[in-house]
């Protein structure tokens, strides 16, 4: 099942993945934008926050996460996407699926970050109070949890957003795919880790290429000019240029990975 998964999610890739990435580039922009005016928002209000500073403080952040979580929801289209191109499902659109996706995948985030808050996060401080042996303790424990609940939910954003399984089926959809075939998903999830990052190495010397030689001349030209103007104009544009080719990184790592993933869910979900 695994192997069968990767042959044809690499086939998958190899016959569309220049449409694929595409259409994840458009996805993932928005998504960026997003997340760069709430990261703006924190910071300002962080910047401008006087009198009652804590407040502001905290609306800014509040918001800065709302903002991110939107940008979450909208990060699951992609997998419509790979579903309409690989089983010809009914095709709605970016906008069609993103409007289907939004809030469940709010709150499918919103449990996931709950559940890690409680049975995660909450023994890590404890331990850390405690100190000694119990700190290191507790580091184990937390970083055990995480690997292990994201392991048994690794499908539940596909079950959420293709399979449309509801945000608490999801959950358990995903816990019975892996649970019918743990030692195949083992085997999977080695071979996504390995193939994500052949991936990842390719993807990112070729964005240290590109970012890194017109970042060189940029401070070359900087230093000529000596103009405080000319560095302003300069920081924006390479925070502009770097989240471009961030964009660009990611959309070439999913059109990659997620034909093997969507793969694979399928097939294991099918095993009785």
């Amino acid at each position: 099942m695994a192997t069968g998964a990767f042959t044809k999610g690499i086939e998958t890739a190899s016959k569309m993945g220049k449409e694929l990435f595409m259409e994840f580039f458009k996805v993932y922009a928005i998504g960026m934008l997003l997340v760069l005016l709430g990261i703006g928002v924190a910071v300002l209000g962080t910047y401008l926050a006087t009198g009652s500073a804590w407040a502001i403080i905290a609306v800014s952040i509040a918001v800065a996460l709302v903002v991110m979580l939107i940008a979450t929801g909208i990060m699951t289209v992609p997998m419509n996407i790979v579903d309409e191109k690989v089983s010809r499902a009914p095709v709605l659109g970016m906008m069609g699926n993103l409007k289907r996706n939004m809030l469940p995948a709010i709150a499918f985030y919103l449990i996931m970050m709950a559940i890690i808050m409680v049975f995660g996060y909450a023994p890590l401080f404890v331990a850390m109070e405690a100190g000694g042996p119990a700190f290191i303790a507790g580091y184990i424990y937390y970083y055990a949890f995480v690997f292990l609940f994201s392991f048994l939910v690794q499908f539940g954003v596909f079950e959420l957003v293709v399979a449309r399984s509801g945000v608490l089926g999801s959950f358990g959809k995903s816990y019975g795919i892996v649970r019918k075939s743990f030692w195949e998903t083992i085997i999977y999830y080695i071979g996504m880790f390995g193939v994500s990052f052949a991936a990842a190495i390719v993807l990112l010397i070729a964005a240290i290429v590109l970012f890194v030689i017109p970042a060189m001349i940029c401070i070359v030209v900087a230093g000529a000019l000596n103009s405080q103007a000319f560095n302003i104009i300069l920081l924006v544009a390479g925070i502009l240029y770097g989240a471009v080719l961030y964009t660009a990184y990611m959309a070439g790592m999913q059109a990659v990975v997620l034909p093997i993933q969507y793969h694979y869910w399928k097939a294991a979900r099918e095993v009785r």
